[in-house]
């Protein structure tokens, strides 16, 4: 029997002087079971189930970590720190920054792991484990609609909601207007592109489908269900015409032409729903995007405003653009009250609740 309700905790001294007080324990249990405090709405168990078959039903993208603490390596023998493991997780899915190997969370986290693993294996050493990163069919074509949905809600459901409505995690995508071809793509190759641990990713926070996880007989038919479902969203067309308004309300308006960024523009670079495009200071409040688009998916997404190409925390500068595609068209964002060109250097479509940037750029 698993130890499911095995609790570790590590306390933390305030420090000298004071009364004595104490931060809460770090919850071992908690930081495998729920979304991180410095991180997005992806949880450790959003992806890693402890053993499988589990008690949900689900299967998740990622495979089991119930034995990970006692494995001898991880991410296909290029690591031999469960810490180091952990990290790249923290970094690639989750939104945040590695643990520190004395961080309380870290020490928490490693003793619930550590406490399920001895219970599972009695101390013996697990096996190592293997997967193969592949690429999707060629022919994605022929699936069945009907399986694709019960396959569906027992896989992407996690994130993607049940029959594809959608969660705090991942959009819904029922009757998506995504193709077939770019959704086989991300099951198979999502994630970090930068990554120097999993090679040829295309951009994303979603983790991709290993060959062991999910078979392309699945993959057809989720593509299959997802082509048949009755769309969730409707998606506006802004492809022409007036200049679309994003501003939020109460926005700025009337503003002269003195800060040094008037007059400057930048490009979107383009990692994911189709961001491209151009924006340009018009005047201390005024950012005209021109040739703009974005597909309209996402979950909560707004323009930030960063600097230095972070944008985490940044500036929020519209209201949500989920609903609103654009293919070529033109918008104006007028800044907020209280919000000054002074506090950002730089613009993303920024997908809030993930932490993920569908496209950027710096003026």
């Amino acid at each position: 029997m698993l130890a499911t309700a095995m609790l570790a905790t590590v306390v933390v001294t305030t420090g000298c002087g004071g009364d004595g007080e104490q931060t809460p324990p770090a919850d071992g249990q908690a930081l495998y079971e729920k979304p991180h405090d410095d991180g997005n709405t992806f949880a450790c168990a959003t992806c890693h189930a402890l053993a499988e078959p589990t008690a949900d039903g689900y299967t998740r993208p990622a495979h089991t970590i119930g034995e990970a603490a006692l494995r001898p390596n991880y991410k296909n023998g290029q690591l031999t720190s469960f810490l180091d493991a952990v990290n790249t997780c923290r970094e690639h899915w989750l939104g945040t920054t590695a643990f520190a190997e004395d961080d309380p969370r870290w020490l928490a986290l490693e003793a619930y792991l550590g406490g399920v693993a001895e219970e599972t294996l009695g101390g013996a050493q697990a096996a190592p484990l293997s997967f193969d990163i592949v690429d999707a069919p060629d022919d994605i074509m022929g699936g069945d609609h009907e399986v694709g949905e019960d396959t569906f809600n027992r896989t992407c459901i996690v994130c993607h909601g049940a029959s594809a409505v959608g969660t705090e995690r991942a959009p819904a995508i029922a009757g998506t207007i995504l193709t077939g071809d770019f959704v086989a793509l991300k099951i198979r190759r999502s994630g970090n592109a930068e990554s120097a641990i999993y090679p040829n990713l295309t951009p994303g926070r979603m983790p991709f489908w290993a060959a062991d996880r999910l078979s392309d007989g699945e993959l057809r038919d989720i593509i299959a269900f997802l082509a048949m479902s009755e769309p969730v969203i409707d998606v506006s067309d802004n492809t022409g015409g007036e200049r679309v308004d994003l501003s939020q309300d109460g926005a700025q308006e009337g503003c002269t032409k003195s800060h040094v960024l008037v007059g400057s523009s930048l490009t979107f670079s383009t990692k994911a729903h189709a961001v491209a495009g151009t924006a340009t200071v018009i005047d201390d409040c005024t950012i005209h995007l021109d040739d703009f688009s974005f597909d309209g998916g996402g979950i909560d997404v707004h323009v930030f405003g960063g600097s230095d190409g972070n944008y985490s925390g940044g500036v929020d500068l519209t209201g949500n653009l989920v609903g609103n595609s654009f293919d070529g068209g033109d918008a104006v964002i007028r800044l907020p009250g209280g919000v000054s060109l002074d506090q950002f250097d730089g613009l993303s479509v920024w997908c809030v609740p993930v932490g993920f940037s569908f496209g950027d750029g710096q003026f």
